[in-house]
């Protein structure tokens, strides 16, 4: 689980055990891979870290 949570790798575009994953478990990765998105440009973009900061957004908080 976590290699899919964590995306990426040669064959990050067909990965045949999220397409038969139940509907809220893709769900839950889905939303783990935007939360570790957002961390990570908010950690490593110093634009997005801004424009975060002025709307009084926490990338950690991000639920959906």
């Amino acid at each position: 689980m976590a290699r899919i949570v964590a995306g990426g790798g040669v064959d990050a575009m067909y990965q045949p055990e999220l397409e038969m994953m139940p509907r809220a478990e893709l769900e839950a990765v889905q939303l783990e891979r935007m939360k570790a998105l957002l961390q990570r440009v908010y950690d490593n973009v110093p634009l997005y870290r801004d424009k975060f900061d002025k709307a009084g957004f926490d990338p950690a908080s991000f639920e959906s």
